[in-house]
Order: structure tokens, then sequence, then C-alpha cells
């Protein structure tokens, strides 16, 4: 599962992207990979592992929630 997110404000110069990744690393953990950064740019990542299915979902919709709170908004 993944959303692609992105906030535009023109006047203030923003233009930043942000990309969440659900999904289960080589070793069975399920992993939740978020990118960021300015569009146009590789930007930055951090991964959070978790044990089960359920948690990294609950972390998937609390990074999207705390995304969309700040302006951002479904790509496309």
């Amino acid at each position: 599962m993944h959303r692609s997110l992105e906030r535009r404000d023109a006047p203030e110069n923003i233009d930043r992207f942000y990309r969440l990744d659900l999904e289960r690393d080589l070793f069975g953990e399920w992993c939740v990979t978020r990118r960021w950064g300015r569009n146009g740019t590789y930007g930055r990542h951090k991964i959070a592992s978790f044990d089960s299915a359920r948690a990294a979902l609950s972390a998937f919709h609390a990074f999207e929630a705390a995304k969309r709170r700040r302006g951002y908004v479904a790509r496309g």
C-alpha cells in the first residue's frame, strides 16, 4: 500500500511531497517507509518496523493524518 501527498503554495514558495509505503521486509516484519522533500529532489526517508500488520497500518494512518492536518493533499 502506498500514498502520495503534496503541498503547494506558490506565494509561500512551498512545493513539497510526502510518500508513505507499507510493506513487509525480507525478515517478515512490517515496515512503514516515509519519504519527503521538495518536489524534484530525491528527498529524505525514514523506515519504522513493526511486529504486526495492525500496528503498521495504524502508524501508516497516523502519519498520513498528521500530514493532512498540515495541508498536504493527495497527489494527482
